[in-house]
C-alpha cells in the first residue's frame, strides 16, 4: 500500500477549509500531521480518522421542554 504524503494545499481542499485554518489547527495540534523539514505533510488516512472523530450525531428527541428566559 502506497502511502503518499499531502502537501497542506492538497490537505485543505481533501478537507474543504482554508489553507490558514489547517495552519491554525496544526499550530493548536488538533489535527494530525507530520513534519518534514519545514513543511506540514498529511497522510489521507489520518485526515480521515479526523472527519470520523468530528462527526456530531444527532441525539434523540428530548421529554424535556427548556423554557427561554431573557430580562431586560
Amino acid at each position: 500500500m502506497n502511502k503518499r504524503l499531502m502537501t497542506i494545499v492538497e490537505a485543505a481542499t481533501h478537507l474543504g477549509i482554508s489553507v490558514s485554518h489547517l495552519y491554525k489547527m496544526c499550530s493548536i495540534r488538533s489535527i494530525e500531521f507530520y513534519k518534514i523539514g519545514r513543511y506540514n505533510k498529511f497522510l489521507v488516512e489520518d485526515l480521515n480518522e479526523f472527519i470520523s472523530k468530528s462527526k456530531i450525531t444527532k441525539k434523540k428527541e428530548s421529554k424535556v421542554k427548556l423554557k427561554l428566559s431573557i430580562k431586560i
